[in-house]
């Protein structure tokens, strides 16, 4: 089933309670229209995805147009953590859920003294211009009543399984690596270290 949309608009990140001006939503999980000929490629420069489907009809997702309010982010000028509004300065990973269709699109918001910050959305190529935020809220733990969400890591694989869980690989400057699945509805099932110098790539610093 084709589909054609072209979206250059601005883009905020779909979360609950978010910032003013954001419309808020549930994540979607239900099956959309599927292709059988779509391509995801990542620009040049990585500021942008493109999602082809066929020889005309696209879709193309800035990384500035991905948006998303972050806590436990430095300040530039003096290092003092803080919640600001992030926006993606460059697309790491991309990957297509099999059963859905939708696209997840891992993206750095700041980097500051060799350390990423990052940002996971879920985008769904029928809506393109309402992405999905995809909280770092460990299981058992609350999500913060200002919409915001922790960063993720530098991001270093990014895919789905057959059965529509999302697996996220993430390091830090220390060497740490862990492995994150994410269920359909954009909770986070489990993570486990692959590598630890360092704690936090699991939430430990999360509060």
């Amino acid at each position: 089933m084709k589909w054609s949309f072209l979206f250059f608009g601005a883009v905020c990140a779909v979360a609950l309670s978010f910032t003013a001006g954001c419309k808020t939503q549930a994540p979607t999980t239900e099956a959309t229209a599927m292709s059988t000929d779509e391509r995801l490629d990542i620009s040049e420069d990585r500021t942008s995805v493109n999602i082809t489907a066929g020889t005309k009809d696209h879709i193309v997702i800035r990384a500035n147009e991905l948006k998303a309010l972050v806590s436990g982010i430095p300040d530039v000028d003096t290092g003092v953590p803080s919640t600001m509004t992030l926006s993606g300065q460059l697309i790491f990973k991309v990957a297509q859920n099999p059963r859905t269709n939708m696209v997840a699109i891992a993206a750095r918001g700041l980097l500051f003294t060799e350390t990423d910050y990052s940002m996971l959305f879920v985008v769904n190529p029928l809506s393109p211009d309402r992405p999905q935020l995809v909280k770092f809220v460990m299981p058992g733990k609350k999500a913060a009543l200002d919409g915001s969400t922790p960063a993720f890591g530098t991001v270093r694989g990014l895919s789905y399984d057959d059965s529509g869980i999302l697996t996220l690989k993430h390091t830090d400057a220390s060497g740490s690596e862990a492995e994150l699945k994410i269920n359909p509805d954009l909770t986070i099932r489990s993570c486990k270290y692959l590598v630890k110098e360092d704690e936090g790539l699991c939430g430990e610093k999360h509060g």
